[in-house]
């Protein structure tokens, strides 16, 4: 579904989606496929889920769970747990390295600029990801995403005016 416009949300996982709150109530859901023992949390997700119905975003994986499985698992997991727009994430960025987020964002970044220079991008994470701050929506990992961070979605995404 890739689109020269459509905006991006580069996208962690944990503590974005997998909440510290769900985890203490949950945690004796895990299966065998989830083997860092982390459900996701079905708020956080109907949220990202949101998100992406209001902006038409496009999804990049952040997470370093990239490094641990196929990104078509992660899809499949994203979307058997509730994401709708799960044909929205259209890959991860680089995982030849061990390097912090921002690196890896502007890594992916600058590999898509032709196809990629007049889209604008969010960056929903736990952690500071330096050159991007102008982007960042940071998301408590003991709560995840919530209602509030939308706007901020929103309102990063219609600066460039690419909503």
């Amino acid at each position: 579904m890739t689109s020269r416009f459509a905006p991006l949300l580069f996208l962690e996982i944990e503590g974005v989606l997998c909440s510290e709150e769900h985890q203490k109530v949950h945690a004796r859901e895990v299966t065998k496929h989830e083997e860092w023992g982390r459900v996701l949390d079905p708020y956080c997700v109907s949220i990202l889920n949101t998100m992406i119905e209001l902006t038409d975003a496009e999804a990049v994986i952040t997470s370093s769970w990239k490094h641990a499985f196929p990104l078509a698992w992660m899809v499949t997991w994203l979307k058997r747990t509730g994401l709708h727009a799960h044909d929205h994430i259209i890959g991860t960025t680089p995982t030849d390295s061990n390097d912090h987020r921002s690196v890896e964002i502007s890594r992916w970044l600058m590999k898509h600029r032709t196809a990629n220079q007049d889209r604008n991008y969010v960056v929903l994470d736990v952690m500071d990801v330096h050159s991007h701050r102008d982007h960042l929506v940071r998301v408590d990992q003991k709560t995840g995403l919530l209602e509030s961070h939308i706007g901020d979605v929103v309102r990063i995404l219609r600066k460039s005016g690419t909503t």
